[in-house]
């Protein structure tokens, strides 16, 4: 998987990740987010979502590399696309 690229802007050098990169740092952030609300903190009750957990979405997350972490270009874009309709989409409508 081509991960970044590098482009020049304003004679600052910014990094552009690739879709399969964005796709995974977007399951990886998600399952972080859905994981601080399982536990709670001081001030908040743990807050359980019965329809998609922290787990599944780590599991979605492996699953994803899996796929798309060795694919680049057209082939890389149409995973993800794919990831998204297929896999993402649904386990938020649920």
């Amino acid at each position: 998987m081509s991960s970044t690229a590098t482009v020049e802007r304003d004679a600052t050098q910014r990094t552009v990740k690739a879709p399969g990169t964005r796709l995974l740092d977007l399951l990886a952030g998600w399952e972080r987010f859905v994981g601080s609300d399982e536990e709670g903190d001081d001030e908040t009750a743990p807050l359980f979502d019965s329809a998609l957990d922290s787990d599944e979405i780590a599991g979605m997350y492996q699953a994803a590399a899996a796929e798309v972490l060795d694919l680049n270009g057209r082939d890389e874009a149409e995973a993800v696309r794919r990831w998204v309709l297929e896999k993402i989409l649904p386990a938020i409508l649920r």
